[in-house]
């Protein structure tokens, strides 16, 4: 569940980042990897470093990155449905 709910703050950090372009797209990016951090979430890009100390097992890794990919194709659903989506596709 923390994979997908880090997915989804990822989405959202990239998406705000993508949109503005200048500085306040970074700081939107980063409150979201800060909120990862602070909920303690399995963000894949975070984990994926472990496994070469051998901390976390490959099927662990690998439900983290789905969890992730979950995450964040469904928050690119959700913001395609909005009024934005449109505008976001481009």
């Amino acid at each position: 569940m923390l994979s997908i709910i880090a997915g989804i703050l990822i989405a959202l950090g990239g998406t705000a980042f993508l949109q503005t372009k200048e500085l306040i797209g970074a700081i939107l990016f980063s409150i979201g990897l800060l909120t990862i951090l602070h909920y303690k979430c399995a963000l894949f890009t975070g984990k994926a470093g472990l496994l070469a100390d051998r901390a976390i097992k490959t099927l662990e890794l690998l439900k983290i990155y789905c969890g992730n990919l979950i995450g964040s194709i469904s928050m690119a659903g959700l913001l395609a449905i909005t009024p934005f989506g449109e505008k976001l596709g481009e």
